[in-house]
Formats: structure tokens, sequence, C-alpha cells
């Protein structure tokens, strides 16, 4: 399609019967998706969503020639009223480095009946890890929890944790994207307030005076960040705040913001950011200034 990227909101490509799952959704560029068929068929359904809500619906004719081939189409964009307008996404760099770890409850599957579902209909690898090792793996694993509970919630259910491979880059948000779609076909307990989940960010590359300029920002937008999660999620004894805990809570936005300029190494960054070596603040600084992996 041409035109700018940023004018299409979500694009879903709907394949013969013979895919399971039959449907590809794309909610961010490249919207393009490569499957392989053992069956016959000539023309794909394609749905476009652009900023401006309207949905257009375009059969797509194959072209099964060894130069391959390409059809282009036309659709309106209307920008009559601003509440259209999408907020631009920012291109992740292609160097950049993250994880996940969810905790999440769902109906009683087994751990094996989850990473089963995740390997039929997401297009990635997922395998059960009983040891729950801490080395990173190529593909994405399901373990057990011993925080997140059913009980009094949710009654029968399966508790879980689901950990990703290193991800880099757009390519790797959208392969999270492909999980959590097979994740919610499950029927995932979005309402248990013990499941919660872990980013770690890659920051090796970033020097002491980058990682200082880090922490003042999460310092400055903290109760932003609060306002994307639910409240039991917010200033709990798993989560706490940096911005209120320890030397930090004592001093005004620019009294902390200079504090922590004036560090003159990590383990005093880390100590002033996460008081009594805690692991469990929303900004961790525990994972690189233990020097165990290069993350917050």
């Amino acid at each position: 399609m041409d035109g700018d990227n940023d004018d299409i909101s979500q694009v879903i490509f709907t394949l013969h019967d013979s895919f399971k799952p039959q449907s590809f959704v794309k909610n961010m560029a490249e919207f393009a998706t490569k499957q392989t068929s053992f069956g016959a068929f000539t023309a794909a359904k394609v749905q476009v969503r652009l900023s401006d809500n309207s949905i257009h619906e375009i059969d797509y004719p194959l072209n099964f020639s060894s130069n391959g081939g390409w059809t282009n189409y036309s659709v309106p964009l209307h920008r009559s009223h601003p509440s259209f307008y999408n907020v631009r996404q920012l291109p992740l760099p292609t160097d950049l480095t993250f994880g996940v770890e969810l905790e999440l409850t769902t109906g009683d599957y087994g751990l094996d009946g989850v990473a089963d579902i995740i390997n039929d209909t997401s297009g990635h690898e997922c395998d059960v890890d009983y040891d729950r090792s801490r080395d990173a793996t190529p593909y994405w694993r399901v373990t057990t929890d011993s925080s997140v509970h059913c009980g009094g919630f949710h009654g029968e259910c399966q508790a879980f944790e689901l950990v990703s491979p290193i991800l880099r880059g757009g390519k790797g948000l959208q392969e999270l994207h492909s999980v959590l779609q097979a994740v919610n076909r499950m029927g995932v307990h979005a309402d248990n307030p013990t499941a919660g989940f872990h980013v770690h960010v890659g920051v090796g590359h970033l020097s002491l005076e980058q990682l200082k300029k880090v922490c003042q920002s999460f310092v400055k937008y903290e109760e932003a960040f609060d306002m994307m999660v639910p409240r039991s999620r917010r200033d709990n004894e798993y989560c706490m705040s940096n911005r209120f805990s320890g030397r930090l809570g004592d001093l005004t936005n620019k009294q902390a913001n200079d504090a922590i300029a004036h560090c003159q190494d990590m383990d005093e960054l880390h100590e002033l950011m996460n008081p009594d070596n805690s692991k469990h603040y929303k900004l961790s600084l525990m994972p690189v200034a233990s020097g165990r992996q290069p993350t917050v």
C-alpha cells in the first residue's frame, strides 16, 4: 500500500481455512505476513483499518510465479476530525533488546497445554521449563510461579509465568504481540491482582551517565507510568516506588534529580534507586548492578 505507514492502524490477513489460525493480525509495520501452504488457494482477504477508523476489505489475488508479484490499491483516508488521529508510534531501534516475564492465570490447561497452544497458534516456539532456569533461551518458556494464585478469584485455573527469549526492536514487539494473541485465545483472567509482569530492557551499551538519565526520567514520570497499570500493581511490596522510597522520598523533584546526577558509581546509584538492595522496585537496577545481566 502506498502512503505513510502511520496512517494504518491495523491489517488483518485472512487466508485459506486450512490455516490454523486462519487470520493473522498486524498492528505495526511491517504490515505483512509470510506463511507456508500445503493446499491450493488463489486469494487472501486483507482488512485494512486506517487512522480515521475506516475499514477497507480487499480480495488480494496471490501470485505464484517465481518472481512473485504485487497489486496496488487505493483507499480513501479522511482526517475530518482530530479524534481520529493516532499517536505516532516511534520506530524501535533494531539493536534495542528486551524481554518480558508475564504472570498469568487462565483455564485449567496444564503447563504443557499452555505451551502447545502458544506453539500451535502464535508461530513461535514455546516449551515448558520445570526447572525455572534463569538462563535466557532462544524460545518462549512456560513455568510455575508461586506468587500467582487462583484460589478465591477464579476457582480451578492454571497459574503460570510466560518468559520470552531476548527480543529485538520492532520485530520483537511484533513477536510479543503474536504470542499475546495466542494467550488471549485461552481466556486469560485479566483481573487477577496477584498477576503482573516484568520488562527487562538491555542497557549494556549505556554509560553510567546515560543510566543516570534513565533513572532521572523514571523518577520524574513514575506517576505517569502508574497510570498504565491497575491500582493493585502500584506501591505494593513487589513493586515499590523509586520516587518515594529511601532518601529520594524526602527530596523535591529538583533535589532528587540532582542526587541522581551526583552518584559517582553504579553501587551508589543502585543504593539510591533501590534502597536496602531490594529487587522489588518499579525500576530495578539489581541485574546490571550485580553483574548478573546487563538489563534494568
